[in-house]
């Protein structure tokens, strides 16, 4: 199991990555990513209103865990 763990800031903006983005990742680097806002690196309607709901919920909570099998 790989763990994959980022943080945002309060404007939504990338602020860490962690390991897992560089073992998970098949196109592009991830160099670029810190500093980009969360929804600029997204397209589908529906996983933007997904990671709206979680970093609403872990901005309330502290943090959210979710497990994805694969």
């Amino acid at each position: 199991m790989v763990s994959v763990r980022h943080r945002f800031d309060a404007q939504d903006r990338i602020a860490a990555l962690t390991d897992g983005w560089q073992r998970n990742e098949t196109g592009g680097g991830w160099d670029g990513m810190l500093g980009r806002e969360l929804w600029s690196c997204m397209q589908d309607p529906t996983m933007i209103e997904l990671y709206r709901t979680l970093v609403k919920q872990a901005r309330t909570r502290g943090a959210v865990r979710i497990h994805v099998p694969v």
